[in-house]
């Protein structure tokens, strides 16, 4: 106690700051992982840093003309930064902790009481005091720094053909609900002594790296097993009554590993069991994050591809049920129609999985046979990460001919739009019906597609939920609302080929009313002459328009456009043209391209199409009922109004323009942009082509 009665005022405020601060984030943590060891873990974190600090204020301390309460003042905002705050909330908490103690000393001290010099010191330090309360209250406390919504323009906000999915008048089923699981689960009966099948374990150790150490040690005493010894584990809603249902099987992604995250995807599966879907969720748990990674090594390795591998062993599991006589689902099950859906790392391990699936080897490892081969149809993947595995050297997972849907937010604090890159990397053969479309959705982040996650993206890291700006974020339930609808459309139209949810697809914002959604989408059917990932650009010519073939993301290039000044629209005009091949006008063909807006004003321009007899028609971009929306601005986190750092991402839509007034059979020679409604611009350009309402 000497060392504490030595500490003045204002140490000893910053110390109980500190403390305070400590106690509030290790409780935030807990919370998030589930895992009461985290506080042990957490107190020795604290200690070591908190000598680390004492060690360097003593040092400061020695250091001429530095006093010794400012050596504490940095220590304390260290502290509180390490512990998740950001660094201009950590400068005001303890500044405020330092303003409490001066004041304090103030009106205690009778020095200060005898000189009337004082009083105006006192008066400083309070208004300064009380002004640093004022800011952090509103830091901590209000939403909405930043309040622009995008403009998205004019645009059609009904179809035609607009399905209403809670009115729609297929057969709706009652769903069971059941489980599988090793038996041996100790923390949830469901997949031990109340499974209704039990399943072996499988070895995982080939496809998982670095479970050893003290990582490795403490996952294997919470799970009681290790990575040779992998459950296969999963809840099941299932349509009742006779029939052949497809199968769909969701995956979460990373968490922490106690905080089981199976359960998240229910309001997903619910839904698809009563359309007639047999739903898995699959357990995957044991491979997530936990505190026992966190600061002293490196969570596990590989657990990408082996997130996907496990969703194939799943299916191994129903391929043998399904052929079983002995089984309640003997014949339940159309192998020939399978879906998958994933989460974040989910949303990448669907497309690894997919990618395996048709492999006879494992690439990494030939002596590991694969006999999968099975009906992968569609795959969905909800904010997916990407890239982290890389087979055989390639740089990235590629997909063929299989149907894709990805769903984004635009207020991911997790990943950002990276899923892009997947999306570009998923081939589309000619004579196959397949489609591909991403959804970009503003104001959805990265947890709430999950119901247990919460609203807090990066809870191992910053668990201060203050740090993020709410005003433009989705309610769970809104965001929900539409990734449930968007996944129903799109398993109803590529599984069951129910054309009439294409429109919901296309045009996503029409059943969401006031949310704004982006819709990029392609058909292989689609003649796309210009894809721009190649860097040839020899085709394109301009008048006062710089043009470059930008990366994007992940393997995704774009043609970005970019003019700066309004010319006489009598003499001179900003415009660029594409020179394409020849290729006949045929009945039901339809001009379509991929836009993004790389400025804060709505776009609107004119294109004009030219035949090889120097015949054009022109129209605006806004003929398709909607014209170019500003680019998507968000503040994820209050920290980044504070810094003016408002960001924004490149996010596409399709534009499709009907040419059945053009002369059939006379090819088209050019594709002409012209810039005419604003004076100055930035666009992006991707997949320029032709799409069929009918086959050729």
């Amino acid at each position: 106690m000497s060392w504490f009665s030595k500490m003045n005022k204002t140490e000893i405020a910053l110390f109980i700051l500190t403390l305070i601060v400590f106690f509030i984030t290790t409780v935030a943590r807990i919370i998030d992982q589930n895992d009461f060891n985290l506080f042990w873990f957490y107190i020795i974190v604290y200690l070591i840093t908190f000598i680390i600090v004492t060690i360097g204020s003593i040092i400061i301390h020695y250091i001429p003309y530095i006093p010794r309460t400012i050596s504490a003042v940095i220590g304390s905002i260290f502290i509180i930064m390490i512990l998740g705050l950001h660094i201009l909330p950590s400068i005001a908490l303890t500044s405020f902790a330092v303003g409490i103690a001066y004041y304090w000393k103030c009106i205690t001290s009778e020095s200060f009481k005898r000189h009337d010099k004082f009083n105006i010191i006192k008066s400083l330090v309070l208004i300064s005091t009380l002004s640093l309360f004022v800011f952090l209250s509103v830091y901590l406390f209000k939403n909405g720094f930043y309040n622009n919504l995008p403009n998205i323009g004019d645009r059609n906000t009904t179809i035609d053909s607009l399905v209403n999915l809670s009115d729609d008048d297929d057969k709706k089923y009652e769903v069971q609900k059941f489980t599988y699981g090793s038996g041996k689960d100790k923390y949830r009966s469901e997949f031990s002594s109340d499974a209704n099948i039990i399943t072996n374990s499988i070895d995982g150790s080939a496809f998982i790296n670095n479970w050893y150490g003290f990582p490795g040690w403490y996952r294997t005493k919470y799970w009681g097993f290790d990575a040779t010894k992998l459950p296969l584990n999963g809840y099941v809603w299932m349509p009742k009554g006779h029939g052949v249902f497809p199968i769909v099987l969701i995956v979460h992604g990373d968490h922490a590993m106690q905080d089981y995250s199976e359960k998240g995807y229910g309001y997903i599966a619910e839904l698809l069991a009563k359309k007639g879907y047999i739903v898995v969720s699959v357990d995957q748990n044991y491979l997530n994050r936990s505190w026992s990674d966190l600061l002293l090594t490196s969570p596990l390795t590989g657990d990408h591809k082996a997130r996907g591998w496990l969703l194939l062993e799943h299916l191994k599991l129903w391929r043998q049920w399904n052929k079983d006589n002995t089984t309640f689902l003997y014949n339940k099950v159309d192998m020939n129609h399978i879906s998958l859906i994933g989460h974040s790392r989910g949303g990448e391990a669907v497309a690894i999985a997919a990618a395996l699936n048709n492999l006879n080897n494992f690439p990494d490892n030939p002596s590991i046979e694969f006999d999968y081969k099975f009906g992968i149809k569609s795959v969905i993947s909800i904010a997916p990460t990407d890239g982290n595995y890389q087979p055989l050297g390639k740089k990235f997972i590629e997909l063929n001919n299989v149907n894709y849907l990805l769903l984004q937010g635009s207020h991911d604090g997790e990943m950002g739009y990276v899923g892009i890159g997947q999306y570009s990397r998923t081939f589309l053969q000619k004579d196959i019906d397949k489609l591909k479309t991403s959804i970009y959705i503003f104001g959805a982040n990265h947890s709430q597609f999950n119901t247990s996650w919460g609203s807090n993206d990066h809870e191992f890291f910053h668990p201060f939920s203050t740090k993020w700006d709410y005003h433009l974020l989705l309610s769970d339930k809104k965001q929900r609302e539409i990734a449930k609808n968007s996944m129903l459309a799109f398993l109803e139209l590529t599984i069951k080929g129910k054309e009439r949810y294409r429109p919901l697809l296309n045009n996503p914002m029409s059943y969401n009313s006031g949310v704004i959604c982006l819709s990029q989408h392609q058909k292989a059917s689609d003649n796309i002459i210009f894809e721009f990932e190649n860097g040839n650009t020899d085709f394109i010519t301009t008048n006062h328009v710089t043009f470059k073939n930008e990366k994007l993301a992940h393997g995704a290039n774009a043609l970005k456009l970019e003019w700066q000044k309004q010319l006489d629209h009598n003499k001179d005009k900003n415009w660029v043209s594409f020179e394409i091949p020849s290729a006949p006008i045929i009945e039901s063909q339809k001009l379509r391209f991929d836009l993004s807006n790389g400025t804060d004003l709505p776009i609107d321009f004119t294109i004009q199409i030219f035949d090889e007899n120097g015949e054009k028609i022109s129209f605006l971009l806004s003929r398709s009922g909607k014209i170019l929306p500003s680019r998507f601005k968000r503040a994820l986190k209050k920290a980044d109004n504070l810094s003016s750092n408002i960001t924004s991402e490149i996010a596409f839509e399709t534009f499709s323009f009907d040419l059945s007034n053009i002369k059939k059979e006379v090819p088209i020679n050019s594709i002409k942009f012209i810039f005419d409604k604003n004076k100055s611009g930035i666009i992006y350009v991707d997949n320029l082509g032709f799409e069929y309402t009918k086959r050729p």
